[in-house]
């Protein structure tokens, strides 16, 4: 069975999306901005492939091998939470990097395996880091004697604009998403040149990718980024 138009759609605008999502209200816009994003895109898009099934009269459940360790991880996780004390279950539910991601990401893992959209999702993604390139470009040719910028006041700042400012929350984030981007890219190259049509413009995609991770790598030369030890948490 095809997956819904609908789903798609709205699949391939979540991962243009998430990359560059944040909220600029909570105390870790870019953690936990992105963690509440994919949960709750992934609960609408659960609604969505409901109802699409419903529509269809047809309920067919795709059972991946990367969904199914999927599921095996998160039962693990889940047993491990539960046996956590209440302050230790609260902090692991809302930590960018807990149970609430773990869930997040396995339930978009199930849906794109119904989707089975795996080109428009790396188109999606492509497009995201171009946006995040430009980004990028503007913010590096800025001139710093302006830097940084608050809004809406100093008083009350939302949203505070830095030479290390990067839509992914850092600079060594973006760096790793567009070396994941030319990856992808230099695998679609390589296929390209096996069917023997459409490398041309996979070359140009893989070009504006490598731009991104040159730019990434100068940008962190330039902030002369600090790595600390987990004994420095």
């Amino acid at each position: 069975m095809k997956s819904g138009i609908v789903l798609k759609w709205y699949s391939r605008a979540v991962l243009f999306v998430a990359p560059l999502f944040f909220l600029p209200l909570v105390n870790d816009a870019y953690g936990i901005g992105k963690m509440w994003f994919l949960l709750a895109s992934f609960v609408l898009g659960l609604l969505i492939w409901v109802g699409e099934s419903f529509l269809k009269g047809e309920f067919r459940i795709k059972a991946g091998r990367w969904w199914v360790w999927g599921l095996v991880i998160l039962g693990l996780a889940l047993a491990s939470w539960w046996r956590m004390p209440l302050g230790g279950q609260s902090w692991g539910m809302l930590s960018p990097l807990g149970l609430g991601l773990l869930v997040s990401l396995w339930g978009w893992l199930f849906l794109w395996v119904q989707i089975g959209d795996r080109e428009g999702g790396v188109k999606s993604l492509t497009w995201s880091g171009i946006l995040a390139l430009v980004l990028s470009l503007v913010l590096f040719l800025w001139p710093e004697a302006k830097l940084p910028l608050i809004w809406p006041s100093a008083e009350n700042p939302w949203f505070v604009l830095r030479a290390d400012w990067s839509p992914t929350g850092s600079v060594l984030n973006i760096s790793w998403w567009f070396i994941l981007l030319s990856v992808l890219w230099w695998g679609k190259v390589k296929k390209t040149l096996k069917e023997g049509s459409g490398a041309n413009s996979a070359l140009v995609f893989l070009g504006v990718m490598l731009l991104g991770v040159a730019l990434s790598v100068y940008r962190l030369w330039q902030i002369k980024l600090v790595l600390l030890d987990i004994y420095s948490l």
